[in-house]
């Protein structure tokens, strides 16, 4: 993620995005952002009852944007959490362009002002757009919620959070093919748009 999306550093404070990186009440689902409501890969897409073929084509792809999606989220914050230790090799499967070459340069950011994040964000995504013409691109739409994902100081364990910032942002990202996987392209955190 860019840095100007997600974090500007303040004399002695991180300042999260508002409403950290696109999940909770951006979700066309009642469930909010207390867990995902999408398939996982793993996940079998339901079919009409007249229709006992596989899922579509379309439904599959779905799937497997979202899988990626929470491939990129699970290696970010796997690299946030030890910013000073080699950033999770799963980070280049998941993601390439704007969205590896941002969250790398936060992870840097981390490293060399003594942040660490701490906890688990929450997602709430959808696939809002897809195309498999070639090549194939996706757009995602989450609703962060960083309630429980905050970043500290590491050398004293004190919050590294600039009050004020709301912990629920829009995040919006695009996906593609890349080398037969899907893969995030970009990813963009709205500070102006809470969720």
């Amino acid at each position: 993620m860019r840095l100007g999306r997600r974090w500007s550093l303040r004399p002695a404070a991180v300042v999260v995005l508002a409403a950290v990186a696109a999940v909770s009440g951006c979700t066309a689902s009642a469930s909010g952002p207390t867990g995902s409501t999408r398939p996982s890969a793993t996940d079998t897409v339901s079919s009409s009852p007249t229709d006992s073929s596989s899922p579509s084509p379309t439904d599959l792809a779905k799937a497997k944007v979202l899988a990626s999606y929470d491939g990129f989220w699970t290696a970010q914050v796997a690299s946030e959490a030890a910013p000073k230790r080699q950033q999770d090799p799963n980070l280049a499967k998941y993601a390439i362009d704007k969205a590896l070459s941002d969250t790398e340069a936060t992870i840097l950011l981390f490293r060399s002002n003594g942040i660490a994040m701490r906890g688990q964000p929450k997602h709430a995504a959808s696939v809002t757009s897809l195309s498999l013409a070639d090549p194939a691109t996706a757009s995602i739409t989450d609703c962060l919620d960083s309630t429980n994902w905050r970043p500290i100081y590491e050398a004293t364990g004190k919050s590294a959070l600039a009050p004020g910032q709301s912990p629920r942002v829009v995040v919006d990202s695009t996906a593609t093919m890349f080398n037969g996987n899907w893969v995030i392209r970009t990813s963009v955190a709205h500070r102006d748009r809470p969720c």
